[in-house]
């Protein structure tokens, strides 16, 4: 009798698709997301060992089948790879902000004190991603701006500088005038926070600010002297506004670092 040929139904099955051993590159995932050390180069080395089990040669019955098998095992793996590299870049940005921070902070006291700074901005703009209002005072980076303790000492000059001109002014031709002038420069101007008109008043408030610390209070009262005494101080008035452009430029960089900072998590809200 002759053999009964086999029907292609009882043809032997196609041999499954081969599990592919991740378990090396799953201990340097496992490895990678304790320490975080060397992330980049970590990041790389397995996404290559990856690659190189996605290009190996297929095995039949179908590479179709396979290449799916393999995707499948894999998927896990790209979500921790894709989780790792977003927490890098977290860190990195952490990393940075806190660089950031510390040289706007060694800016400040540098402003503060009435020294240099060019250094100190230098180290602000190469870590910024975006200008800051500090760059604005890059003109004063080599000599500093004078500092609030330093205006209210040049200030006792340039008030009795003031006051003496202003009232030479009133009476130039007149010998009594001259004296009185001399005898008014001679008074201590005192902080007041009297209403009046006179330059001794308004001098007066000047020096109340700058007490307080206030530059922009004691300029904006010295703008309201007469042009007899105001020019006499205007050197002085430009080291006021100095003092007044880095305060202000300190402020608003603080404001705008806050905002970018809380920008990404108003955005996740």
């Amino acid at each position: 009798m002759r053999a009964r040929p086999v029907a292609a139904a009882e043809a032997s099955p196609a041999p499954a698709a081969p599990a592919v051993d991740l378990t090396e590159v799953n201990n340097r995932l496992d490895a990678l997301e304790k320490t975080g050390k060397d992330t980049a180069a970590s990041l790389q080395s397995v996404t290559q060992r990856i690659e190189a089990v996605e290009q190996k040669p297929g095995i039949e019955p179908s590479k179709e089948v396979v290449a799916a098998a393999v995707a499948e095992q894999i998927a896990p793996i790209g979500d921790r790879i894709t989780g790792l590299e977003r927490g890098l870049g977290e860190r990195r940005a952490d990393a940075r902000n806190a660089a950031l921070s510390l040289a706007l902070a060694n800016f400040k006291r540098a402003v503060a004190d009435g020294r240099p700074f060019a250094e100190e901005l230098t180290a602000i703009e190469n870590l910024s991603p975006e200008k800051l209002p500090v760059s604005e005072l890059a003109a004063y980076k080599d000599k500093g701006v004078p500092s609030i303790a330093a205006l209210r000492t040049s200030f006792e000059d340039a008030a009795r500088v003031a006051i003496q001109r202003h009232y030479q002014k009133q009476s130039p031709d007149s010998v009594v005038g001259q004296v009185m002038a001399r005898a008014r420069s001679a008074v201590q101007v005192k902080p007041s926070g009297d209403g009046g008109d006179t330059v001794e008043a308004i001098l007066g408030r000047v020096s109340s600010a700058l007490k307080a610390g206030n530059a922009a209070g004691a300029l904006a009262a010295a703008e309201t002297l007469p042009a007899t005494a105001k020019d006499e101080i205007g050197a002085w008035l430009e080291q006021v506004k100095a003092r007044v452009a880095a305060d202000e430029a300190v402020k608003n960089t603080d404001q705008q670092i806050i905002a970018s900072l809380t920008k990404p998590q108003a955005a996740q809200n």
